[in-house]
């Protein structure tokens, strides 16, 4: 988790790139990832889910009414999103300890921009930017371990 932040906004809270924010890098509003992200918090927190009794915090409303930006949530509630929007995945998760699986896990669970560029959705991304992606990805990692 700190390794993607690190590589999303150099761990800062009030990143900002177009509609993309915070630690992480989620997409603010309706329809993007950062409310994506609460919404799988609230299926974990929710009547079913595995926390079930316990109240959404206070801080969603606030959240939703900032039409999702992460740059409103201090960095443990950017975090308890991001990982509730991984646990979300499955076992996507499980076995991310090397730093090729680190890499796979973030290109392909929280970047997320090959389907896009498969299905011809994302326009003007291609191979070029795949790989400008996944060594921009692997120069921060080097820039992380040097910390």
């Amino acid at each position: 988790m700190n390794k993607i932040a690190f590589h999303e906004s150099k761990n800062d809270p009030k990143a900002k790139y177009h509609k993309d924010m915070g630690m992480f890098q989620y997409g603010m509003g309706k329809a993007q990832s950062a409310n994506t992200a609460l919404n799988r918090l609230k299926n974990i927190i929710g009547p079913e889910g595995i926390l079930k009794g316990h109240k959404a915090p206070s801080w969603f409303d606030d959240f939703i009414a900032s039409n999702y930006d992460m740059r409103t949530l201090t960095p443990k509630q950017q975090q308890t999103l991001f990982i509730a929007d991984k646990l979300n995945v499955g076992d996507a998760m499980k076995g991310v300890d090397t730093p090729d699986e680190l890499r796979k896990f973030w290109f392909e669970e929280h970047w997320k921009g090959l389907p896009g560029i498969l299905s011809g959705k994302s326009k003007g991304q291609d191979i070029t930017t795949i790989i400008k992606r996944l060594n921009s990805f692997n120069e921060s990692m080097k820039d992380y371990d040097k910390q």
